[in-house]
């Protein structure tokens, strides 16, 4: 009797340490402390340009031609997964569609008049060419913790970005006209490049920016001045 007395409380008390270990457990994978993986929705945008060559296209030896190597904006989706490899660093992977690309502008307006020969009509105006092309980037980041307050948290991130491309099409508008036509012959498939930025993460929560300077020659080498990606991405989402 006296045996069963003392064991009782003892496995009371066992049970209740047990118990407020799994709740301790619970609560720190909420907040993604002992998650080793997390997985990710995502969405947003680029700000991206080419390097065209412009100083080189300058020298014509025509005068009143203006050039403008301009942004475009595309849309950024998909998923992302995180690996935590040690206390407050992770490896950053997944896949998302983005869509980058630059504008040209030729304002061919300034250029001093003409004289057509009769019925001839010189179209005039600028000449817009639009390029928009698709891939599937895979980050390869490292996440490094910076600060943390409550359940906010504070990363940098960086590291290789491997372009797949999907698509890649050109649209060229002058004098009201305009063709949109493909050009996926003329690029490499797989466009390499080097990412940085950060994370802020508030609970299941994220924002996320970082620029990437590309390093793939768009040109396979047929331009003395080689042609790259640059791109500023901004992405938002929900982390499991």
């Amino acid at each position: 009797m006296y045996c069963f007395c003392m064991t009782k409380p003892l496995r009371s008390l066992l049970f209740a340490l047990l118990s407020f270990g799994l709740v301790s457990e619970a609560a720190a994978q909420s907040r993604g402390e002992s998650a080793p993986i997390r997985l990710s929705v995502a969405g947003g945008f680029n700000v991206s340009r080419m390097t065209f060559p412009l100083p080189a296209v300058e020298d014509f030896p025509i005068d009143g031609i203006e050039l403008d190597n301009n942004s475009r904006i595309g849309l950024v989706a998909g998923g992302l997964v995180d690996f935590r490899v040690a206390p407050g660093i992770g490896v950053l992977t997944g896949g998302l569609v983005s869509t980058r690309g630059g504008t040209l502008k030729i304002d061919l307006s300034d250029i001093p008049e003409l004289t057509p020969p009769p019925g001839v009509e010189i179209p005039s105006g600028p000449l817009e060419m639009d390029l928009r092309t698709i891939y599937v980037d895979v980050p390869a980041f490292l996440a490094a913790g910076v600060a943390r307050w409550g359940d906010n948290r504070l990363e940098a991130i960086g590291g290789a970005m491997i372009g797949l491309k999907t698509s890649a099409r050109a649209k060229v508008t002058f004098a009201g006209i305009s063709a949109d036509e493909p050009f996926d012959e003329g690029l490499p498939g797989f466009d390499l490049g080097l990412s940085a930025g950060g994370r802020f993460t508030c609970g299941h929560i994220f924002a996320a920016a970082y620029y990437t300077w590309g390093l793939t020659d768009l040109t396979e080498g047929d331009s003395v001045n080689p042609i790259k990606h640059r791109y500023l991405t901004v992405i938002g989402g929900w982390r499991f």
